[in-house]
């Protein structure tokens, strides 16, 4: 690969790949890319259905990925593709990833700094909404109506996690 593509790898490049990928499978959607220089480089690529993604299918990915790449005619500097899924533990990028972790417990940082924790029931278009979970309630607490239920506006997301139960 060139140095020149992954010193330039900016948006329009990003933006190639990605309507590579929804144009070759339209199930898929990207969630995030990334390169990291050093000996051999790292292009990071991160999909996902909304089913939840198969290692087959990203291996399909990976291979088509890497075909394309290789037509672009760029250098032969270097690097490896890794297509995988966000897995557990990488921050939610997108609206369209909520839907497949209902009734997962999720931690979520508002961009105020303040952690919820709850398991996610339900979501609308603008909001989604958290189950209180782990806590118990003090009688104060219920004399002041403390809701179990926990609204959150997406605008107000900085990152949302899944937390797994151990």
């Amino acid at each position: 690969m060139a140095l020149y593509f992954f010193a330039m790898l900016q948006q329009s490049i990003i933006d190639q790949i990605e309507r590579y990928i929804v144009e070759e499978y339209p199930e898929v959607f990207l969630v995030d890319i990334s390169y990291k220089r050093g000996k051999m480089g790292l292009l990071s690529i991160k999909v996902d259905t909304d089913e939840g993604i198969s290692l087959a299918t990203c291996t399909q990915v990976s291979r088509s990925v890497s075909h394309w790449l290789d037509e672009q005619e760029l250098d032969d500097d270097t690097f490896r593709l890794e297509v995988s899924s966000p897995g557990v533990g990488f921050p939610l990028k997108l609206k369209r990833q909520y839907p497949q972790n209902i009734g997962r417990k999720l931690r979520v940082t508002l961009t105020s700094g303040i952690q919820e924790e709850g398991t996610l029931l339900k979501l609308e278009e603008e909001t989604l909404y958290l189950e209180r979970i782990g806590k118990k309630r003090s009688k104060k607490s219920k004399q002041e109506g403390e809701d179990p239920i926990i609204v959150i506006p997406f605008s107000d997301i900085k990152e949302s996690i899944v937390v797994l139960p151990f």
